[in-house]
């Protein structure tokens, strides 16, 4: 996880939750801009990804979340 993305998580997300840990031992932070294979994608309205490219992100986000849990068991 990424300084920015921790920063991110810290600030907003984890607002609910136990900060006492480490991020990486409560959560898993995963931000597209950290992971080449989550980018350069089409959006055609600019915000939604056409029907193919959500397939084709879904499967990359997929291996992304696989990668990182394995580096954090």
């Amino acid at each position: 996880m990424t300084k920015n993305t921790q920063d991110l998580v810290k600030s907003v997300w984890m607002q609910d939750y136990d900060l006492s840990g480490e991020p990486d031992e409560m959560l898993l932070g995963i931000h597209w801009q950290d992971h080449e294979e989550l980018q350069a994608y089409w959006l055609p309205e600019w915000s939604h990804l056409s029907g193919s490219e959500a397939d084709r992100y879904t499967q990359a986000l997929y291996h992304v979340i696989q990668r990182e849990r394995a580096k954090n068991p």
